[in-house]
């Protein structure tokens, strides 16, 4: 159950948000652009910043990273989740610079479809943070860890 929780509870929480937004707001896309356009140097650094941090940790070979993949399934977890913000990090990226710079409504007419897509950013942006903020979470459980080996063995 937790797993299930683990995986689907950010989707979710954006989903949410993208039907909420499109139903009981007034959002649009001219009041939407400027922070559309300032995502990509967000979304940009947090996705060099955790591709670094995870080739660091893959590539490492040094005793504080082999104590982090000592504690299997936390380490695992972590792997798995910045795999999926890294990847989701780019996407949303490209995504906000596409709507953010190229202005969508010279051509797209529609409405409707314009907010949808400016919906479906801001979706994406809590799906964003919340994934972020479960990853380092998890990051901290494997310091946390690391640190409880050392006091153990002190000792």
């Amino acid at each position: 159950m937790a797993q299930l929780i683990e995986k689907y509870i950010a989707f979710v929480v954006g989903l949410i948000v993208v039907i909420f937004l499109y139903v009981c707001s007034n959002v649009t896309y001219a009041s939407s652009q400027e922070f559309i356009k300032q995502f990509t140097t967000i979304g940009a650094c947090t996705f060099g910043f955790l591709l670094t941090l995870f080739s660091l940790i893959i590539q490492g070979d040094n005793q504080a990273i082999n104590r982090m993949r000592k504690r299997h399934k936390p380490f695992l977890r972590f792997i798995a989740m910045n795999k999926r913000v890294v990847i989701f990090s780019f996407l949303l990226t490209v995504y906000a610079y596409i709507i953010g710079y190229i202005d969508i409504t010279q051509i797209i007419e529609n409405s409707d479809i314009i907010k949808i897509a400016v919906c479906l950013f801001f979706g994406g942006f809590i799906y964003f943070i919340l994934e972020t903020v479960y990853f380092l979470i998890i990051f901290y459980l494997l310091i946390q860890g690391k640190t409880e080996d050392k006091n153990d063995t002190m000792q």
